[in-house]
């Protein structure tokens, strides 16, 4: 295999899903660490919070070849899958950066604001790109969990404004009504709850597709590389 090959082999369809599936998982896992350990300080939370923000890092990385992957698999008209491609390498690269200020809030909120918006973008354009799709490649179907995505993103500021007139009126009322906590804290825990649905909707996507091109991976061809043996002209 020559160089060319082996930089292209994290990207190609035997190998891109596996990358999607490893960084969604990883995800999936630091973002619930995230929704949890939303609160008051401890040790333990910042022990947490340390992992988890590790995690993203790990998760961000492995979404770069997914991403680039998915790009080129994808054939959907107007170049739609490209341009999701590319805001999905925004999205992982923000993921990186959410991870790596984990503790630092200029930066942190900074990182916040990225993740959120090229999510929200991203996951709109996965969705059309699905839609309009030359050939079939992933099923159709799993727009309907892009969809879904997208009303929470549309119920997001509507939630934030609710949960802050609760709050209020919980704090007068002292107990007729629960609390859902402070707009601040609602909202961190909330933009971690629409990370961990994106990254569902991505675990779904690449298992799909890694599934699908399992089953229509050609047999073995080893043999095919050696010339047909034919036989001698016999003399006489």
């Amino acid at each position: 295999m020559g160089s060319e090959g082996i930089i292209a082999k994290p990207f190609d369809k035997r190998h891109f899903p596996s990358w999607g599936i490893v960084g969604s998982v990883i995800g999936l896992v630091s973002i619930i660490g995230r929704i949890l350990n939303v609160g008051g300080y401890s040790e333990f939370g910042f022990f947490v919070s340390i992992l988890s923000g590790f995690g993203l890092i790990l998760a961000g990385i492995a979404f770069i070849p997914f991403m680039i992957g998915l790009g080129w698999y994808m054939d959907s008209r107007f170049s739609t899958s490209k341009l999701a491609a590319m805001v999905g390498m925004f999205y992982a690269n923000a993921m990186v950066f959410v991870g790596v200020f984990e503790t630092i809030w200029r930066e942190i909120w900074i990182g916040w604001l990225s993740f959120l918006f090229s999510g929200m973008i991203m996951t709109g354009l996965w969705t059309t790109a699905i839609f309009l799709q030359r050939t079939v490649k992933a099923h159709r179907l799993l727009s309907l969990f892009g969809i879904v995505d997208i009303g929470l993103f549309a119920v997001f500021p509507l939630g934030y404004y609710l949960s802050t007139i609760f709050y209020f009126l919980d704090m007068t009322s002292r107990g007729f009504l629960i609390s859902l906590g402070p707009g601040f804290w609602w909202i961190h825990r909330m933009v971690w709850v629409l990370h961990f649905a994106i990254m569902g909707y991505m675990l779904l996507l690449a298992i799909h597709i890694r599934s699908e091109e399992k089953e229509t991976r050609e047999p073995s061809v080893i043999f095919q590389q050696f010339p047909s043996q034919t036989p001698l002209p016999t003399s006489g």
